[in-house]
């Protein structure tokens, strides 16, 4: 097999001996720090939540780009190279600029999409439109089965 020279392993036919060394037991390796302390676990805590928070404003930023009908495709892809060139600094800079414009369209987008919910629930529903429960109360009016005060009030109702 192999030889021992002066603390070498040699092997036959090997031109490079190697040094024999002890291995370390696994408690001297680390030093005993197997467990972060409390201020860096506090840390890591601080920084995933940032980050997080930076990743949500990132797609935020990219949906209102590509929802906003009035900027051109051009525009749009110059916003999404900043983004993913200096992130942290385009964000900033795209909040600032268009904040207030990404609100609004936010805004907009949340009336159409319960306009929508409305209108779908009252087809479904058949519930009379208010045109239509203004008319009702009209005839009802006309047939003298309520007074004056009450078809203002349905009518206050119907536009409300």
């Amino acid at each position: 097999m192999g030889r021992i020279e002066n603390g070498v392993v040699v092997l036959p036919g090997d031109q490079f001996p190697c040094r024999m060394t002890a291995v370390r037991p696994r408690a001297e390796m680390n030093d005993g720090k197997d467990t972060m302390s409390f201020l860096e676990s506090l840390w890591s805590i601080i920084v995933t939540f940032f980050f997080i928070a930076y990743l949500i404003l990132l797609f935020q930023i990219i949906s209102d780009l590509l929802r906003d009908k009035a900027l051109g495709g051009g525009v749009k892809a110059l916003w999404i190279l900043c983004l993913f060139v200096a992130p942290f600094i385009s964000a900033l800079i795209y909040v600032i600029m268009r904040g207030k414009g990404m609100a609004l369209r936010s805004e907009m987008r949340v009336r159409e999409s319960v306009e929508e919910a409305e209108n779908y629930i009252r087809e479904v529903a058949g519930a009379p439109t208010p045109t239509q429960q203004i008319e009702a109360a009209k005839a009802l009016l006309a047939a003298g089965d309520i007074n004056e005060a009450e078809n203002a009030r349905l009518k206050e109702i119907a536009l409300a």
